[in-house]
């Protein structure tokens, strides 16, 4: 793997640092403890680990607490099947098998929207009254949600588990991971939480306002994490951008998070949302080294 990794040029750093960010024996990963730690309301992280070699480890999974839902824990596979691998290295499926930083800070934030009834409580600096565990009493139980792009499906999930029905999208190479954890969260016996279901949805806004009306109707809270990076999804932003102003009519807002990266094509991604839609940054933070924001 390292081998692989270093392969690459440098349009590919994520790349890179998704096969070697796994630690080496005896120290800490970064952001997934100290950081989640430090910033998360309503969320608590650990990680699982296999051991490559004796001198590296990589993560094999994610194991998310989501507080105001008693504790209730969802667990994150990042590990593809055999066929999938060689793939990966083909385009940018392998982002989907990462939990970024920009996820983890969305579905902390996510929570507290729907924790305040689905108002807005945040402050550019990440601030606010958080409030305590009974406010999860006034989650909306079946609110409506989609994540476009979701990879693992880290906010989208954490949404299902304080009441939340939510559709987790994303393309077909990462969909079979996606399902696997879907089922492994949200078994259909289960009734003491929400609902999640996979789909699969490329950013097309007549695909989605499809997938709209299948779902009976407008959604309440479109989630979008970490998809604009133009070094690696090229102008894909471009169908993102009109996915989510297809889905904005009526009722409904979005939460975008992005990691600010150089060249990411974020400001021109923002100023296309703006011509059509009100945009505004509602929360903003070094995540480890990662310059995270939320609009």
């Amino acid at each position: 793997l390292k081998l692989v990794a270093h392969a690459f040029d440098s349009r590919c750093e994520g790349l890179r640092w998704a096969f070697l960010r796994g630690p080496l024996k005896g120290q800490a990963r970064g952001w997934a403890m100290a950081e989640a730690a430090g910033f998360c309301r309503h969320l608590s992280v650990r990680k699982e680990y296999v051991d490559i070699d004796k001198d590296m480890s990589l993560e094999a999974a994610t194991i998310v607490s989501v507080t105001p839902a008693g504790g209730y824990e969802l667990r994150f596979e990042q590990r593809m099947g055999e066929d999938d691998i060689a793939p990966l290295f083909d385009g940018s499926s392998w982002a989907g098998t990462v939990l970024w930083e920009a996820s983890l800070a969305l579905a902390d934030f996510a929570a507290e929207r729907l924790l305040q009834g689905g108002g807005s409580s945040a402050s550019g600096d990440g601030g606010g009254d958080y409030g305590g565990e009974d406010a999860a009493t006034r989650c909306a139980r079946g609110t409506r949600v989609i994540e476009l792009g979701c990879g693992l499906g880290l906010p989208g999930m954490v949404c299902s588990a304080l009441g939340a029905r939510a559709v987790l999208t994303d393309v077909p190479g990462v969909f079979d991971l996606l399902e696997r954890n879907v089922s492994l969260n949200f078994p259909s016996s289960s009734s003491s939480v929400g609902s999640a279901r996979a789909a699969a949805l490329r950013w097309e806004a007549g695909a989605a306002k499809a997938l709209e009306e299948e779902e009976g109707g407008a959604f309440d809270l479109i989630l979008c994490a970490d998809c604009v990076y133009q070094p690696l999804y090229g102008e894909s932003w471009k169908a993102l951008a009109s996915c989510i102003e297809a889905l904005c009519g009526g009722r409904a807002t979005a939460l975008v998070s992005v990691q600010r990266r150089h060249n990411d094509g974020v400001d021109d991604f923002l100023g296309r949302l703006a011509g059509g839609l009100v945009v505004e940054r509602v929360w903003a933070r070094l995540v480890g080294d990662a310059d995270v924001q939320i609009f």
